[in-house]
Protein backbone atom coordinates (compact mmCIF):
# COMPACT_ATOMS: atom_id res chain seq x y z
CA UNK A 1 0.00 0.00 0.00
CA UNK A 2 3.07 2.47 0.93
CA UNK A 3 4.71 1.81 -2.43
CA UNK A 4 1.16 2.53 -4.65
CA UNK A 5 -0.38 5.70 -2.38
CA UNK A 6 3.50 7.40 -1.99
CA UNK A 7 4.42 8.27 -6.26
CA UNK A 8 0.09 9.75 -6.26
CA UNK A 9 -0.09 11.60 -3.79
CA UNK A 10 3.67 13.32 -3.78
CA UNK A 11 2.47 13.91 -7.63
CA UNK A 12 -0.79 15.64 -6.21
CA UNK A 13 0.91 17.91 -4.18
CA UNK A 14 4.02 19.03 -6.63
CA UNK A 15 0.94 19.59 -8.89
CA UNK A 16 -1.01 21.94 -6.38
CA UNK A 17 1.73 23.69 -5.30
CA UNK A 18 1.77 25.13 -9.09
CA UNK A 19 -1.69 25.16 -9.41
CA UNK A 20 -4.12 27.78 -9.02
CA UNK A 21 -7.21 26.65 -10.67
CA UNK A 22 -9.27 26.04 -7.75
CA UNK A 23 -12.60 27.40 -7.21
CA UNK A 24 -15.35 29.09 -4.90
CA UNK A 25 -18.90 28.89 -5.00
CA UNK A 26 -20.63 32.17 -4.01
CA UNK A 27 -22.15 32.39 -0.41
CA UNK A 28 -24.60 30.32 0.43
CA UNK A 29 -28.02 32.51 1.10
CA UNK A 30 -30.61 31.21 3.37
CA UNK A 31 -34.24 31.64 2.15
CA UNK A 32 -36.18 34.52 3.58
CA UNK A 33 -32.69 35.37 5.93
CA UNK A 34 -30.93 38.70 5.03
CA UNK A 35 -27.51 38.27 4.21
CA UNK A 36 -25.05 37.41 6.79
CA UNK A 37 -21.28 37.45 7.95
CA UNK A 38 -19.41 36.40 11.00
CA UNK A 39 -17.13 38.80 11.86
CA UNK A 40 -15.74 38.25 15.41
CA UNK A 41 -15.68 35.08 17.38
CA UNK A 42 -15.36 35.54 21.25
CA UNK A 43 -15.02 33.06 24.20
CA UNK A 44 -13.00 30.54 26.45
CA UNK A 45 -10.85 28.94 23.89
CA UNK A 46 -9.61 25.40 24.62
CA UNK A 47 -6.11 26.34 25.87
CA UNK A 48 -8.17 28.23 28.74
CA UNK A 49 -8.16 31.63 28.10
CA UNK A 50 -10.32 34.09 26.41
CA UNK A 51 -9.77 35.54 22.73
CA UNK A 52 -11.55 37.67 20.25
CA UNK A 53 -11.30 36.16 16.53
CA UNK A 54 -11.75 39.27 14.24
CA UNK A 55 -12.64 37.91 10.78
CA UNK A 56 -12.47 39.97 7.37
CA UNK A 57 -13.56 39.61 4.09
CA UNK A 58 -12.74 41.17 1.16
CA UNK A 59 -15.05 43.19 -1.67
CA UNK A 60 -16.48 39.78 -2.85
CA UNK A 61 -18.11 39.11 0.68
CA UNK A 62 -14.99 36.06 0.58
CA UNK A 63 -13.78 36.17 3.83
CA UNK A 64 -9.53 36.58 3.39
CA UNK A 65 -8.64 36.10 7.50
CA UNK A 66 -9.29 34.94 10.88
CA UNK A 67 -7.28 36.63 13.19
CA UNK A 68 -7.22 35.76 17.13
CA UNK A 69 -5.12 38.38 20.24
CA UNK A 70 -2.89 36.03 20.82
CA UNK A 71 -1.03 33.86 17.70
CA UNK A 72 1.67 31.69 18.67
CA UNK A 73 2.61 27.78 18.41
CA UNK A 74 -0.44 25.86 18.39
CA UNK A 75 -2.65 29.26 17.52
CA UNK A 76 -2.14 30.87 14.51
CA UNK A 77 -3.89 33.09 12.34
CA UNK A 78 -5.40 32.08 8.89
CA UNK A 79 -5.42 33.46 6.08
CA UNK A 80 -7.37 32.48 3.10
CA UNK A 81 -5.88 33.11 -0.45
CA UNK A 82 -7.80 33.48 -3.62
CA UNK A 83 -6.49 33.23 -7.34
CA UNK A 84 -7.59 36.65 -9.77
CA UNK A 85 -11.02 35.08 -10.47
CA UNK A 86 -11.77 34.95 -6.82
CA UNK A 87 -11.27 31.14 -6.73
CA UNK A 88 -10.52 29.40 -3.75
CA UNK A 89 -6.38 28.85 -3.48
CA UNK A 90 -4.65 28.52 -0.22
CA UNK A 91 -5.81 29.18 3.53
CA UNK A 92 -2.72 29.24 5.52
CA UNK A 93 -2.15 28.58 9.45
CA UNK A 94 0.52 31.55 9.88
CA UNK A 95 2.50 33.01 12.59
CA UNK A 96 2.76 36.87 13.73
CA UNK A 97 2.75 39.48 10.93
CA UNK A 98 6.12 39.18 9.84
CA UNK A 99 7.25 36.15 10.60
CA UNK A 100 7.23 33.86 7.32
CA UNK A 101 6.77 30.62 8.84
CA UNK A 102 3.28 28.78 9.08
CA UNK A 103 2.13 25.97 11.30
CA UNK A 104 -0.18 24.69 8.94
CA UNK A 105 -1.09 25.57 5.04
CA UNK A 106 -3.61 23.83 2.36
CA UNK A 107 -3.37 23.75 -1.05
CA UNK A 108 -6.60 22.83 -2.78
CA UNK A 109 -7.95 21.15 -5.71
CA UNK A 110 -10.93 21.46 -7.78
CA UNK A 111 -13.13 20.04 -10.05
CA UNK A 112 -15.18 20.63 -13.00
CA UNK A 113 -18.22 21.61 -10.79
CA UNK A 114 -15.91 23.87 -8.82
CA UNK A 115 -16.02 21.60 -5.60
CA UNK A 116 -12.46 20.85 -3.59
CA UNK A 117 -11.52 17.53 -4.45
CA UNK A 118 -7.88 17.37 -2.71
CA UNK A 119 -6.66 19.11 0.33
CA UNK A 120 -2.71 19.03 0.63
CA UNK A 121 -1.66 19.88 4.14
CA UNK A 122 1.73 20.72 4.93
CA UNK A 123 3.17 21.54 8.29
CA UNK A 124 5.42 23.96 9.20
CA UNK A 125 7.15 25.74 6.33
CA UNK A 126 8.19 29.03 5.10
CA UNK A 127 5.21 30.79 3.03
CA UNK A 128 5.29 34.68 1.07
CA UNK A 129 2.97 36.83 2.84
CA UNK A 130 2.45 39.25 -0.27
CA UNK A 131 1.33 36.40 -2.21
CA UNK A 132 -0.16 33.79 0.11
CA UNK A 133 2.31 31.24 -1.61
CA UNK A 134 3.30 28.10 0.14
CA UNK A 135 7.43 27.68 -0.85
CA UNK A 136 8.46 24.78 1.90
CA UNK A 137 6.73 22.54 3.88
CA UNK A 138 9.61 21.29 6.54
CA UNK A 139 7.71 18.24 8.40
CA UNK A 140 4.61 16.10 7.71
CA UNK A 141 2.43 15.28 4.95
CA UNK A 142 -1.13 15.05 4.50
CA UNK A 143 -3.69 13.91 1.55
CA UNK A 144 -7.35 14.69 2.05
CA UNK A 145 -9.88 13.54 -0.78
CA UNK A 146 -13.65 14.51 -0.52
CA UNK A 147 -16.39 12.94 -1.91
CA UNK A 148 -19.69 14.64 -2.47
CA UNK A 149 -23.55 13.72 -3.05
CA UNK A 150 -25.97 15.27 -5.39
CA UNK A 151 -26.58 18.28 -2.89
CA UNK A 152 -22.39 19.25 -3.19
CA UNK A 153 -22.31 17.69 0.16
CA UNK A 154 -19.45 15.95 1.07
CA UNK A 155 -19.89 12.82 1.99
CA UNK A 156 -16.42 11.22 2.72
CA UNK A 157 -13.24 12.33 3.57
CA UNK A 158 -10.26 10.11 3.04
CA UNK A 159 -7.24 11.40 4.55
CA UNK A 160 -3.93 9.65 3.85
CA UNK A 161 -1.84 10.70 6.67
CA UNK A 162 2.00 10.79 6.79
CA UNK A 163 4.88 11.16 9.45
CA UNK A 164 7.72 13.26 7.37
CA UNK A 165 8.03 10.58 4.93
CA UNK A 166 6.98 7.74 6.78
CA UNK A 167 3.22 6.14 6.06
CA UNK A 168 0.99 6.28 9.39
CA UNK A 169 -2.18 5.26 8.12
CA UNK A 170 -5.34 6.21 6.43
CA UNK A 171 -8.75 7.60 8.08
CA UNK A 172 -11.58 7.65 6.24
CA UNK A 173 -14.86 9.54 7.45
CA UNK A 174 -18.13 9.13 6.15
CA UNK A 175 -20.81 11.47 6.70
CA UNK A 176 -24.83 9.92 6.64
CA UNK A 177 -27.37 12.90 6.24
CA UNK A 178 -31.67 12.37 6.85
CA UNK A 179 -34.11 13.82 5.52
CA UNK A 180 -33.82 17.01 7.47
CA UNK A 181 -30.78 18.15 6.27
CA UNK A 182 -28.57 16.75 8.98
CA UNK A 183 -25.39 14.27 9.03
CA UNK A 184 -27.10 12.15 11.81
CA UNK A 185 -24.55 9.51 11.65
CA UNK A 186 -20.64 9.46 11.07
CA UNK A 187 -18.47 6.67 10.91
CA UNK A 188 -14.33 6.88 11.34
CA UNK A 189 -12.57 4.26 10.24
CA UNK A 190 -8.77 4.06 10.40
CA UNK A 191 -6.70 1.50 8.58
CA UNK A 192 -3.33 1.28 9.70
CA UNK A 193 0.30 -0.22 8.89
CA UNK A 194 -0.47 -4.12 8.73
CA UNK A 195 -4.28 -3.82 7.46
CA UNK A 196 -5.21 -2.92 11.33
CA UNK A 197 -8.41 -1.41 11.15
CA UNK A 198 -10.63 0.40 13.49
CA UNK A 199 -13.74 2.15 13.64
CA UNK A 200 -16.08 4.17 15.54
CA UNK A 201 -19.44 5.97 14.63
CA UNK A 202 -20.87 9.55 16.05
CA UNK A 203 -24.42 10.49 16.39
CA UNK A 204 -24.86 13.95 16.46
CA UNK A 205 -27.95 15.43 18.12
CA UNK A 206 -29.30 19.04 16.41
CA UNK A 207 -31.30 21.64 17.38
CA UNK A 208 -33.68 23.35 14.86
CA UNK A 209 -32.19 26.44 14.35
CA UNK A 210 -29.56 27.77 11.85
CA UNK A 211 -26.64 26.25 10.97
CA UNK A 212 -23.97 29.43 10.74
CA UNK A 213 -21.81 27.29 8.53
CA UNK A 214 -24.54 28.26 6.01
CA UNK A 215 -23.29 31.40 4.94
CA UNK A 216 -20.44 30.69 3.46
CA UNK A 217 -19.27 27.06 1.71
CA UNK A 218 -15.63 27.98 3.00
CA UNK A 219 -17.11 27.75 6.41
CA UNK A 220 -18.65 24.62 5.45
CA UNK A 221 -15.32 23.09 3.67
CA UNK A 222 -13.34 23.63 6.36
CA UNK A 223 -15.37 22.46 9.35
CA UNK A 224 -16.94 20.01 6.70
CA UNK A 225 -20.07 20.55 8.26
CA UNK A 226 -23.24 20.89 5.86
CA UNK A 227 -25.88 19.83 7.88
CA UNK A 228 -28.78 22.53 8.25
CA UNK A 229 -28.99 22.62 11.87
CA UNK A 230 -26.48 22.73 14.57
CA UNK A 231 -25.16 19.81 16.95
CA UNK A 232 -25.82 21.47 20.10
CA UNK A 233 -28.32 23.81 21.48
CA UNK A 234 -27.09 27.14 22.07
CA UNK A 235 -27.71 29.67 24.95
CA UNK A 236 -29.47 32.51 22.96
CA UNK A 237 -29.92 32.54 19.19
CA UNK A 238 -30.98 35.84 17.03
CA UNK A 239 -34.52 36.94 15.75
CA UNK A 240 -33.30 34.48 12.24
CA UNK A 241 -32.50 31.37 14.24
CA UNK A 242 -28.35 31.66 14.27
CA UNK A 243 -26.54 30.89 17.12
CA UNK A 244 -25.20 33.89 19.40
CA UNK A 245 -23.30 32.25 22.35
CA UNK A 246 -22.71 28.22 23.37
CA UNK A 247 -21.24 27.37 26.39
CA UNK A 248 -19.97 23.98 26.04
CA UNK A 249 -18.71 23.32 30.01
CA UNK A 250 -21.83 21.39 30.60
CA UNK A 251 -21.82 19.13 28.02
CA UNK A 252 -19.98 16.06 29.57
CA UNK A 253 -20.13 14.33 26.14
CA UNK A 254 -18.14 17.17 24.39
CA UNK A 255 -16.61 19.99 26.56
CA UNK A 256 -15.64 21.77 23.21
CA UNK A 257 -16.78 23.34 20.43
CA UNK A 258 -14.67 23.11 17.03
CA UNK A 259 -15.68 26.01 14.80
CA UNK A 260 -13.94 27.63 12.19
CA UNK A 261 -10.71 26.30 12.75
CA UNK A 262 -10.63 27.16 16.64
CA UNK A 263 -11.58 25.07 19.60
CA UNK A 264 -13.56 26.81 22.54
CA UNK A 265 -15.36 26.08 25.62
CA UNK A 266 -17.96 28.76 25.59
CA UNK A 267 -18.73 30.92 22.31
CA UNK A 268 -19.93 34.07 21.38
CA UNK A 269 -20.63 34.86 17.63
CA UNK A 270 -21.10 38.23 16.17
CA UNK A 271 -22.81 38.81 12.56
CA UNK A 272 -22.96 41.43 10.37
CA UNK A 273 -25.81 42.11 7.58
Amino acid sequence: MKKQIYPVLYAIAAFLLLSNNSCLKPPVIIPHTPFFEITRLKGLTTQLFEDSINITYNNKNNPVSLIGSRVQTGYPQFLIGYDPQDRLRVIIGAYYDGNPNYEVAHKYLLDTRKRVMIDSIFNFGTYDRSTLTITTSLYSFFVKKYLYDNQDRITQVINYRYQGTAYADVVTTTYFYNSAGNAYKINTTVVGPGNTTSSNDAFPVYDNKINPHQLHPIWQLIDVDYSKNNAFVADSYNNYGLPLQINMAGDPKKGELNFLLFSFVSLEITYRK
